[in-house]
């Protein structure tokens, strides 16, 4: 499995109302400039404003069939003011039964082709230091997204992996 390395940068690409996103086959990266205007269902809100950061009218992120049900989840990003130097929170959200699969704190997180009880991987990169950053591959235990591997990652070596994979929004 290749490293991979995430920027933030961009800024937020309104999609029209009448033709929604649809998600680009993994691998594909999701960054905080590169999401799009989300409106989820009440059930996906309702279990986002749990988590601090998350609360409001107005959600980003990337909606995606996490699982292969059928019905889009949502990988929402916080509020900017919960950003710091190591990235975003991002929160998880089975949009069939609004469950909260995981919250992750990131730069970006990769949606990968391979699947852990039905649903896909996920790979965070959180910038660690002027020259390293931390990669983790996030896969389902059957509840919930836990964390499987992390590893130090060169971050040159990131960044020339990410410029080969596709944004959320492309």
């Amino acid at each position: 499995m290749s490293m991979l390395r995430w920027l933030l940068a961009g800024a937020l690409l309104a999609q029209p109302a009448s033709r929604p996103h649809v998600a680009p086959p993994p691998p594909w990266v999701l960054e905080n400039g590169f999401a799009v205007p989300l409106n989820p269902p009440n059930r996906v809100r309702a279990a986002l404003t749990l988590w601090d950061g998350f609360d409001g009218d107005v959600f980003a992120g990337a909606a995606v069939d996490l699982n292969g049900d059928g019905v889009e989840d949502y990988i929402v990003i916080g509020r900017t003011e919960y950003c710091g130097t190591g990235g975003c929170p991002y929160g998880l959200i089975d949009g069939a039964t609004g469950a909260r699969l995981a919250q992750i704190f990131a730069d970006a997180i990769v949606v990968l082709a391979q699947s852990t009880h039905g649903y896909l991987w996920l790979q965070s990169y959180s910038h660690a230091g002027a020259e390293q950053g931390l990669l983790s591959t996030h896969t389902f235990n059957g509840e919930e997204y836990v964390v499987t591997v992390t590893q130090r990652a060169n971050q040159a070596r990131l960044y020339r992996s990410i410029q080969r994979l596709r944004h959320y929004r492309d």
